[in-house]
């Protein structure tokens, strides 16, 4: 199927930014199945305003707000259907869920671009390893089989990598914000 170049830029920019519209919908809406059909929409809603978009700007917090304006739909629209059912001032506690949400977002961040410099520091070996075992998802049997290296010898190993990542990572994001 031929697709426009247009919508293989949307493609391209809601995968980029999908499990992070789910992450933000999800507190606020708990339901799993309707956090689905929430997002469901706000792809809907993107795609038709998708001509509006300023390509200038990031897509994800652009398409957060439609999946803000979707989640309220579905408040309003529960609220009908449940008359008893009352959401906790929903605007104050919003704001809470999506001030921590941008909060961990940006430790999140931080913390990756943190691994990438750690894992650059690594030996060749101890790469290798790694690759095989999370890149490749390789299980450590098999690994073990190619290496002729015991089992027990490649969990220590990638015990004393993942180790030696944390400490790396802590140490480099203490640097920065010193």
């Amino acid at each position: 199927m031929c697709k426009s170049p247009e919508q293989h830029e949307f493609v391209q920019l809601l995968e980029a930014c999908q499990q992070g519209l789910m992450r933000f919908i999800l507190p606020l809406v708990p339901c799993h199945a309707d956090a689905l059909d929430v997002l469901q929409e706000t792809v809907a809603q993107l795609w038709e305003k998708f001509d509006q978009y300023d390509r200038q700007q990031p897509f994800e917090p652009w398409a957060r707000g439609f999946a803000y304006t979707q989640v309220l739909k579905f408040r309003k629209l529960q609220q009908r259907r449940h008359a008893k059912l009352a959401w906790v001032d929903d605007r104050l506690l919003d704001d809470q869920l999506i001030e921590e949400w941008d909060l961990q977002q940006e430790v999140q961040q931080r913390r990756t671009a943190a691994l990438r410099i750690c894992v650059e520091k690594l030996s060749p070996d101890d790469l290798i390893l790694l690759q095989q075992r999370y890149w490749a998802e390789t299980s450590i049997r098999d690994a073990a089989v190619a290496s002729n290296t015991p089992e027990h010898t490649l969990y220590r190993q990638l015990h004393r990598i993942r180790f030696q990542l944390r400490k790396c990572i802590e140490a480099t994001i203490a640097d920065q914000d010193a």
